[in-house]
């Protein structure tokens, strides 16, 4: 195993520094499908009282912002965040721009809400420029 292990240094770009980063942002991991699954359940209540709702009157909205991402890795996170949540989905991401359709001004994503903090605390050297 001990040949095993130097072969992956060597050959595979095994790194154990990388191993030390990855689990240094384990609790936020953590945290993020913690608020995850928050967001996900409170959306879906709110889609439940407006489809249960007599006077369900939806109106659907497009909306675009701007969250500078240093990484792929954190736009993929934000996007599938808001795809994931129901009422909301993600119709394109180009250079941290993105478009969301919702089904309610309700249910518009908060760019400088907490979940844009800790996708950015997943990404490698994130920084938060919302504008």
């Amino acid at each position: 195993s001990l040949v095993l292990f130097f072969l992956s240094f060597r050959h595979l770009g095994y790194s154990l520094e990388r191993d030390i980063r990855v689990l240094k942002k384990l609790p936020v991991f953590v945290i993020y499908i913690g608020q995850l699954i928050m967001e996900m359940i409170q959306s879906t209540i709110k889609v439940m009282g407006f489809v249960f709702s007599a006077k369900y009157d939806p109106e659907p909205i497009v909306t675009k912002f701007y969250i500078h991402f240093h990484t792929n890795i954190g736009m993929a996170l934000m996007a599938n965040y808001i795809t994931l949540t129901p009422g909301t989905i993600t119709v394109d991401v180009q250079k941290n721009h993105f478009t969301v359709h919702c089904l309610d001004p309700d249910f518009a994503p908060d760019p400088n809400g907490r979940m844009v903090e800790i996708t950015a605390g997943l990404g490698e050297g994130e920084q938060i420029i919302v504008g």
